[in-house]
């Protein structure tokens, strides 16, 4: 299994005398380690410069984190990760939030530590990481939570509608100022999604859509709210 990704930058010119060269495109092919299957997309770390992905001992069944920097040609294995899914980055590229055997983990990328920061269940709906040094998830047991990576403190901060038929608040990502994330709600009727804060319960609708029956949500991209 093969997946490809492509970075680019964006140059804005004041004078013609000042024009500083565009950074060069990054483009790429990553296999799968030796004795596995890639079973997720690759995910590209805030600053460009490392891919983490998910990867299915073809031996054992396990699915594990790997990490490759672009600047080298072999990934590695980030032990005490097996039964990894749905990971996500740090914003500063030094740690990823990722959910294993019904917890909530981080895993540093320099000294390897593993640790377990909540309690989510067997059926994780998606994790960010914001500023702060907040973690916002969802599960199917209530709405989205807040938790602080240092401390390990948890807080409500959204709540499931159960006259709506809400099930599940998922798909949390938070906005480029670290602090207003956007997340949808399926309901048996439409699903929608809104920004809120990490700090405030108010939300608002961004953009409703229909939920075909047994069909998944859409993801909102954040370039609706920006």
């Amino acid at each position: 299994m093969l997946f490809r990704s492509v970075t680019s930058g964006v140059m804005f010119m004041a004078r013609a005398s000042n024009v500083a060269p565009a950074p060069p495109a990054i483009r790429f092919t990553q296999e799968a380690p030796p004795g596995t299957s890639i079973v997720s997309g690759g995910m590209l770390s805030p600053d460009g410069r490392s891919l983490a992905f998910i990867a299915k001992d073809m031996s054992s069944g396990t699915l594990s984190l790997w990490l490759r920097d672009l600047n080298s040609t072999a990934p590695r294995l980030l032990n005490g990760t097996e039964g990894a899914s749905r990971p996500f980055w740090s914003p500063d590229n030094s740690a990823l939030g990722f959910f294993s055997q019904g917890q909530l983990r981080t895993v540093g990328l320099v000294d390897g530590t593993v640790r377990t920061l909540a309690s989510v269940g067997p059926l994780p709906l998606g994790g960010t990481w914001g500023s702060g040094n907040t973690i916002i998830f969802g599960n199917r047991r209530s709405g989205l939570t807040a938790v602080l990576v240092d401390t390990g403190e948890q807080r409500p901060v959204t709540t499931l509608d159960r006259d709506r038929g809400e099930s599940g608040h998922r798909l949390p990502q938070f906005l480029p100022d670290g602090d207003h994330f956007i997340y949808t709600v399926p309901t048996p009727r439409q699903g929608k999604a809104g920004p809120t804060s990490a700090h405030s319960r108010v939300k608002h609708r961004v953009v409703s859509f229909r939920v075909r029956p047994k069909a998944s949500s859409m993801p909102i991209p954040a370039s609706c709210c920006t």
